[in-house]
């Protein structure tokens, strides 16, 4: 049976005032007042009549930590990102192997029978049994220091595998926080088309009462209805922008696309996950410490320099010391046991007439520079990132308390033009406009107070500090 859709009612407080001191306080308060209605999740595509491909049988409702929760747990992007460092592990165990001696065992048996032939005049008949065993540890003793600097290179790329996983894991939760503000947003949004929509069917209603009474005019009634179709087409792309941010944290979470998720927040939550006091500077040098993309950019260049340190050993001497135990007899339970000891030596200056050798050290050392060019420009992304975000989040701020100065104007200017409208000295489309007015001072407040959440994200994220803990505990309300 499908869960309730939660549909948030506009309610408007007209008594709340903003103080500069209170700031923080006065948006929290007002964002209180925008609470809910129940409604089926039917209700919301009646009006007017919209098809899905939504399986309303099978609609969810998650909170934000669910979301948190799910998202890590069945994120596509984060398990494949673990996986990657379960396969850098195993490589690094598999190059470690390389540096430790080999062990072969073997065993061998051939049954002869048959004439023996020694030449044209001499022949003998053959039935004998011929057995033969052997143990031998063999190690590489010196090869220009190939397996010790591939055996480095490998622990350095596992330890960027993991520093990436550590990114895929604060990207998921940016991504996910986002995506659940975005859903938050165009449930706002329809939230307030449909709140124009009942204005403008009440205008419709009242203009066409005044021109029955005789006091209205034609033009203020077609102006009503020409508003009212209008309304139903900005309701349809609400609807449908509703189902397209459904799809996409749906997507997020890896679950059924066609599954209608709805959230089970009743407020606006508003974050405080930043410390104001802090400089970009100092946002900054956190940033270079800490931050995942930058850590596994510095092990993996680590890792490119030791890699093309092992290529030094394609020009030099390969040297193996062993130790053999052997036997051979007719039968196993019957051998002539050999012991041998001792070193092997190869050199070889002539493989591809010593291109292959040549090739490999300079792609090796191409690789190198590379990597140190991916350093740069990662420390770079991320300084770039963090400035853009550090203003984002200056300008989401102050934006927000213009949000909040012009909702209380707005509130006061329709109150006015009701007023007078009904009294008969104010026309109907200043009426119109100072409903249009208020209803977009109202998501401009939700809007802004979202994007002041989501330049907090990012900031956390480019700083490479974002954690479910964080953001839990970061929320005033919600």
């Amino acid at each position: 049976m499908a869960t309730n859709f939660f549909l948030p009612a506009l309610a408007v407080d007209t008594n709340l005032k903003i103080e500069d001191d209170i700031f923080d306080y006065s948006i929290s308060s007002y964002l209180k007042t925008i609470k809910v209605q129940k409604s089926k999740l039917e209700d919301l595509f009646k009006v007017p009549k919209f098809k899905l491909e939504a399986n309303y049988s099978e609609s969810v409702t998650v909170s934000f930590e669910d979301i948190l929760a799910k998202a890590i747990e069945n994120n596509l992007n984060l398990n494949i990102a673990k996986q990657n460092s379960k396969i850098a592990k195993w490589n690094y165990y598999s190059k470690f192997g390389d540096a430790l001696p080999d062990i072969i065992l073997s065993a061998n048996y051939q049954k002869r029978e048959g004439t023996f032939y020694l030449n044209s005049n001499f022949a003998n008949t053959i039935d004998e049994g011929v057995a033969s065993a052997g143990f031998r540890v063999n190690y590489r003793l010196f090869n220009g220091g190939t397996t010790l600097f591939l055996l480095l290179a490998e622990k350095y790329y596992r330890r960027a595998t993991e520093a990436q996983e550590k990114a895929s894991y604060n990207l998921v939760l940016l991504e996910g926080s986002e995506l659940f503000f975005d859903l938050i947003r165009e449930k706002m949004a329809l939230a307030t088309k449909l709140k124009i929509l009942e204005q403008a069917k009440a205008n419709h209603a009242l203009a066409l009462k005044f021109v029955n009474a005789g006091t209205g005019t034609k033009y203020d009634l077609l102006q009503t209805e020409a508003r009212l179709a209008r309304v139903e087409q900005d309701l349809i792309n609400e609807q449908a922008n509703l189902r397209l941010s459904q799809i996409a944290l749906a997507s997020h979470l890896n679950m059924p696309l066609y599954t209608p998720i709805d959230l089970a927040e009743e407020l606006v939550p508003q974050l405080k996950i930043v410390d104001e006091s802090l400089e970009i500077n100092e946002f900054i040098k956190t940033a270079f410490e800490q931050n995942p993309n930058i850590l596994a950019a510095i092990e993996a260049r680590k890792a490119a320099y030791k890699e093309a340190y092992s290529t030094v050993g394609d020009f030099l001497p390969k040297v193996d010391i062993f130790y053999d135990v052997t036997g051979g007899g007719e039968d196993f339970g019957n051998l002539n046991k050999i012991n041998t000891i001792g070193f092997a030596s190869q050199y070889n200056i002539g493989d591809g007439l010593g291109l292959n050798a040549a090739s490999h050290y300079k792609e090796s050392r191409n690789k190198a520079q590379r990597a140190q060019l991916l350093y740069e420009q990662e420390m770079q992304s991320i300084e770039k990132g963090l400035r853009i975000s550090f203003i984002n989040y200056q300008k989401s701020k102050s934006l927000l308390e213009a949000s909040f100065k012009e909702l209380n104007a707005a509130q006061e200017a329709l109150r006015l033009a009701r007023l007078r409208y009904e009294n008969g000295v104010e026309i109907l489309t200043n009426l119109v406009s100072r409903e249009k007015e208020l209803s977009e001072a109202e998501f401009n407040l939700i809007d802004s107070t979202i994007s002041y959440n989501t330049a907090q994200l990012r900031l956390l994220y480019n700083m490479g500090s974002l954690s479910v803990e964080k953001l839990l505990a970061g929320r005033i309300n919600g």
